[in-house]
Order: structure tokens, then sequence, then C-alpha cells
């Protein structure tokens, strides 16, 4: 069974990146306007993730 978080992201591909023959997604036909690319948004909108912390030496 997929966890609901899992499912819901699975519900947002098939809406918005599977195309049908006619080259429009589920997203597309209920909205009635070509939806925005969901990739490019996150990487306009995402803040870039922490530097990570230095590491303490450990003196032998």
């Amino acid at each position: 069974r997929l966890s609901d978080r899992k499912m819901k992201g699975l519900t947002v591909i098939h809406n918005f990146h599977l195309k049908r023959l006619d080259g429009t997604t589920a997203a597309e036909r209920f909205f009635e306007n070509k939806p925005i690319n969901m990739f490019e948004w996150l990487v306009e909108n995402m803040p870039l993730p922490a530097r990570p912390r230095s590491r303490i030496k450990m003196v032998s």
C-alpha cells in the first residue's frame, strides 16, 4: 500500500506530466489552460539547501 504522501505526489505527476496522444495533460484539460512548467517553477522558488556543517576534527 502506498502512503498518502506518495499517492498525492504520484497524482500530481500523473495530472501535470503524462500526456495523451493529442499532447494535453489531465490538468490542462481540467483547467482549460496550459499549466506552468513544474520543474522550472521548483528551481526558481525552492531555496538552496544550507551548507553542511563543518566536521570537528579529532585530534589523536
